[in-house]
């Protein structure tokens, strides 16, 4: 399950091995997006106060984090696929219909998770060209975010 893989994540985590755990995260999320409910919720012992209050955006907030986790060392660089993975949810000219369409199946709801993926995965971006000193383009990423 996503979940499985989440807690996979965790332990790799705590192994300190954070790309095992990048890897987990994102199977994880493509897990519950192409298997599970995109709005099942967290877990009881989990993060009780998030909005969207789902499995799904826990196991995103844990990867989008890591990019930024300086005690961490996950980069652009050495977790390409995860990189890779929330650049995909970035909106565009041409919208990713493969990830939207999942979300639309469970109505209002799915699609709110899904723009809260989207809003996140450019905000992130966002922070990651700042920290390349890409100003620009971090900045387009930032009112890309807030429309």
């Amino acid at each position: 399950t996503g979940f499985r893989l989440f807690m996979l994540g965790e332990v790799d985590y705590a192994a300190n091995e954070p790309q095992a755990a990048m890897e987990h995260y994102r199977q994880g999320i493509e897990m519950i997006v192409a298997q599970e409910d995109i709005t099942q919720p967290v877990p009881p012992r989990f993060i009780e106060h998030m909005d969207p209050g789902c499995l799904i955006w826990l196991v995103w907030q844990n990867m989008a984090a890591f990019f930024r986790d300086a005690g961490v060392d996950v980069t652009p660089r050495n977790s390409p696929k995860a990189y890779e993975f929330v650049a995909a949810f970035k909106p565009g000219p041409k919208p990713n219909v493969a990830h939207r369409a999942p979300f639309a199946k469970y109505g209002a709801g799915g699609l709110y998770i899904y723009k809260a993926m989207q809003v996140s995965a450019l905000a992130t971006l966002g922070l990651l060209a700042w920290d390349g000193g890409d100003r620009a383009t971090a900045a387009k990423r930032y009112k890309q975010a807030m429309e």
